[in-house]
C-alpha cells in the first residue's frame, strides 16, 4: 500500500513539478535602455563559438549598447581568433590552479565598466528569437534586479536524445522553479544564461568570489538571496537553446557533473518530489514486471510524464516512450556515478578536476 501510495505522489509531483516548463520567456513590453555587457567564457570552444556570437549579432536591441566580450579560458584550438574575427573583445584568462573552478577564474577577468547589466552566456548557448536579450534585460528590471537566469532548450539530435530525458527533467523538477505557483522562483540557477544589474554583481564580489566554489552558478544564486533578492528561472523555449554535448558519452557526463554538483542546492520538498517521481515510476515498473497489473497506471503516469517534458524539450516524441524508459537505467548509472563523485570530493568535466568541497 505504502508503495503504491509513493508511485501515485511521484506522478503527481512529476507533473506539477514540470507544469510550467512550457513558458515562454515573456516578451519586453518596453525596450530597455543602457549598456549591457555580454561575457563568455570559452574553452575549446571553437565549434560552437561562431554560432553564439552571431545569434547575439542578430538581436533586436536599438536601445542596447551591447559589448561582446569572450573570455578565452586558456583554449588549444581556434577559439580566440574565430571570437576576434567575429568581433568580440577577448581577453585570455590564461592557465588556473588544479582545483579552482576555471569558469568562474576565467570570468573574474571581465571588466563590467560603467554596464547596467551583465549577461554571462556559455559559449554553446544560441539565441534562436531575435529579441532573446532584450527580453533577458527586460526581465532583470521585472524583477527588480537579482537573478535571471535562463536553462536553453538542449539541441540533441541523436537517436539516444530520449534516453537523457530524465537527466535534463529531474533537475528541473528539484529546482521548484515550474511548480504551479512558483512564479519560476527558485533556489539554484541554471548556468548556460545568466543575468543581472552590474550593481548586484558587484554587490556579491563578482566571479571573483566564486573562484572557489565547486559551481559558480548556484553559488551565485544562494549569494543573490542572501541580499535579500529574487532569483528565477526560466526554460529558453522558443527564445534560447544550447548545443551542449557531442554523442552519448559527453552528454552523460556533463549531466552527471550537473547531478553532483547540484546535490542539496534544491529545497527539500522540490527534491523531495523529484526523488518520489523517478522511485515511484520504477517501483510501478518494478511491480509490473513481477506480474501486479495494478501498478500499469502509476508506471503509465510516471513514463507520460517524462515523455511529455522530454516533447517540450524537443528531445522526444511519443513513439520514443521505451528509449525514455530505458533512460530510467541511465539516470540510475549516471546518479550512482555522481555519488561515487561525492565520496571523492572531485568530479572531472574537459579534462579539468573540479573540487566539490
Amino acid at each position: 500500500m505504502l508503495e503504491r501510495s509513493l508511485g501515485v505522489l511521484g506522478v503527481v509531483a512529476g507533473a506539477c513539478g514540470l507544469a510550467r516548463l512550457g513558458d515562454p520567456l515573456p516578451v519586453a513590453r518596453e525596450t530597455p535602455r543602457g549598456h549591457v555587457v555580454v561575457a563568455i567564457p570559452a574553452h575549446n570552444e571553437a565549434r560552437h563559438i561562431d554560432v553564439v556570437l552571431a545569434s547575439i549579432r542578430r538581436q533586436r536591441c536599438e536601445h542596447l549598447d551591447v559589448r561582446l566580450v569572450v573570455v578565452d579560458d586558456a583554449s588549444d584550438d581556434e577559439t580566440a581568433e574565430r571570437a576576434r574575427r567575429a568581433g568580440a573583445h577577448v581577453i585570455s584568462a590564461g592557465p588556473v590552479a588544479d582545483g579552482v573552478n576555471p569558469k568562474a577564474a576565467a570570468l573574474a577577468h571581465v571588466d563590467l565598466g560603467d554596464a547596467d547589466w551583465v549577461l554571462f552566456v556559455d559559449a554553446d548557448v544560441e539565441f534562436v528569437a531575435d529579441d532573446g536579450l532584450a527580453r533577458l534585460i527586460a526581465m532583470v528590471e521585472t524583477n527588480d534586479g537579482g537573478l535571471v537566469s535562463v536553462q536553453p532548450r538542449p539541441r540533441l539530435d541523436g537517436w539516444w536524445a530520449p534516453l537523457t530525458a530524465w537527466l535534463w527533467l529531474v533537475p528541473m523538477v528539484a529546482s521548484g522553479a515550474f511548480w504551479p505557483g512558483a512564479r519560476h522562483r527558485s533556489r539554484v540557477a541554471f548556468g548556460p544564461v545568466l543575468a543581472m544589474r552590474t550593481s548586484t554583481c558587484r554587490s556579491i564580489g563578482g566571479h571573483a568570489a566564486l573562484a572557489s566554489e565547486a559551481v559558480d552558478d548556484v553559488a551565485m544564486a544562494a549569494a543573490v538571496r542572501r541580499r535579500g533578492e529574487r532569483v528565477v528561472v526560466w526554460a529558453g523555449g522558443d527564445a534560447v537553446q544550447m548545443d551542449p554535448y557531442e554523442g552519448l558519452a559527453e552528454t552523460v557526463a556533463g549531466l552527471r557533473k550537473n547531478i553532483v554538483i547540484g546535490a542539496g542546492a534544491a529545497g527539500a520538498l522540490p527534491s523531495f518530489g523529484a526523488v518520489a517521481w523517478v522511485v515511484g515510476t520504477i517501483g510501478a515498473l518494478a511491480r509490473l514486471r513481477r506480474g501486479d497489473w495494478r501498478a500499469l497506471p502509476t508506471a503509465l503516469g510516471g513514463l507520460g510524464v517524462a515523455v511529455l517534458g522530454a516533447r517540450r524539450l524537443r528531445l522526444a516524441r511519443w513513439r520514443h516512450v521505451c528509449l525514455v524508459t530505458a533512460g530510467l537505467g541511465l539516470l540510475v548509472a549516471t546518479t550512482a556515478l555522481s555519488v561515487v563523485d561525492m565520496l571523492r570530493g572531485q568530479t572531472r568535466w574537459h579534462g579539468r578536476r573540479l573540487r566539490l568541497r
